[in-house]
């Protein structure tokens, strides 16, 4: 967020200068007022020199603070693989533990059921 606010400040700035460069480049009452400021006078100009008033301050323009570039920090690959093994086996743990209460899973014994054989007698109620 730092980084993106003084982006827009240095993109202000940099319009900033460039309007005043084209204005010095092409408007010649610019340029003669910065002439002017630089102790230049045009050739019909008479100087009145006056002494003891302090100079203009010329604009200083900020171009923000100076950032350091700080190392990325992350998370060791070892540990992700070993956290993605640990959600793995809790997963299938749990899916496990759903189909066992649900009765699709049973580790008891089937009984053995005998078989007769022959002819399969039905029981059909008589009409």
């Amino acid at each position: 967020m730092q980084i993106s606010r003084h982006t827009s400040e240095i993109e202000n700035i940099n319009e900033e200068l460039r309007l005043e460069y084209a204005a010095l480049r092409d408007d010649k009452d610019v340029i003669a007022a910065y002439a002017r400021k630089l102790d230049y006078v045009c050739d019909e100009e008479k100087l009145v020199k006056i002494t003891g008033l302090k100079p203009i301050q010329t604009v200083i323009y900020n171009t923000g603070n100076v950032m350091r570039h700080h190392d990325i920090e992350c998370v060791p690959e070892k540990y992700c693989k070993l956290a993605g093994l640990c959600f793995f086996f809790m997963s299938a743990l749990l899916i496990f533990l759903f189909d066992l209460n649900k009765g699709n899973i049973s580790f008891k014994k089937k009984q053995n059921t005998p078989l007769l054989k022959g002819i399969p007698i039905y029981d059909i109620p008589q009409i």
